[in-house]
């Protein structure tokens, strides 16, 4: 090859620009990228979610009424003629046996003194259970040995039987000799009256 060929001004121009086109690309590869920007975020229009929450309804209260109670007269009653107690007539009544005479202090069963105790009236009388309350009795007091009972004979007690004719004693006032009488009768000591207990013989004569 002749050195004339070298020499021609295209030849070398175009070895320069193919030199220089490689040497680009070599140093192209070798550089880092230049970093792309993310597209920017866009705004999007999202509805909240609305939480439902439960509104009481209103409730009305209605105030208590009340009763007020209206004090109402009662009439007292008006007696009656009819039921008011008498005197005299008869008492009917029923019992398991008949007693064995109208004395409280021979005719001692319960029995006999159902009929007997509505004759008679007691110093003291238990009308239920252990309860004691006065009768003919107005009030009574005991001695601390227990050995003395005075009694306070309530006023104007009378005697009636019933009978026709009539008893010497009906209408009379009882006394505190009657009531001796009474408890030394119940305890045998009068011979020819009758008793439960026995008494002692009669006095001769």
């Amino acid at each position: 090859m002749s050195h004339g060929f070298w020499r021609r001004p295209s030849l070398v121009l175009g070895i320069l620009v193919s030199l220089g086109l490689l040497t680009a690309v070599a140093c192209g590869a070798a550089e880092e990228p230049t970093p792309t920007q993310p597209p920017a975020p866009v705004a999007t229009n999202t509805p909240t979610p609305v939480t439902s929450v439960a509104t009481p309804t209103p409730t009305t209260t209605t105030a208590a009424v009340v009763a007020t109670p209206t004090a109402t007269a009662i009439p007292t009653p008006t007696p009656i003629p009819a039921v008011q107690p008498k005197k005299g007539g008869i008492l009917k009544e029923t019992a398991s046996e008949d007693p064995l005479s109208f004395d409280g202090h021979t005719a001692t069963s319960a029995a006999h003194n159902i009929h007997n105790m509505k004759m008679y009236s007691n110093l003291l009388w238990n009308p239920k259970g252990d309860e004691i309350v006065t009768d003919a009795a107005e009030s009574y007091t005991i001695s601390a040995d227990g050995k003395v009972w005075t009694f306070k004979l309530r006023p104007n007690v009378k005697y009636q039987t019933g009978y026709t004719p009539a008893h010497p004693r009906d209408g009379t006032t009882m006394t505190s000799k009657d009531v001796k009488w009474s408890l030394e009768k119940i305890m045998g000591l009068h011979s020819w009256a009758s008793t439960a207990r026995p008494s002692p013989p009669a006095p001769a004569g």
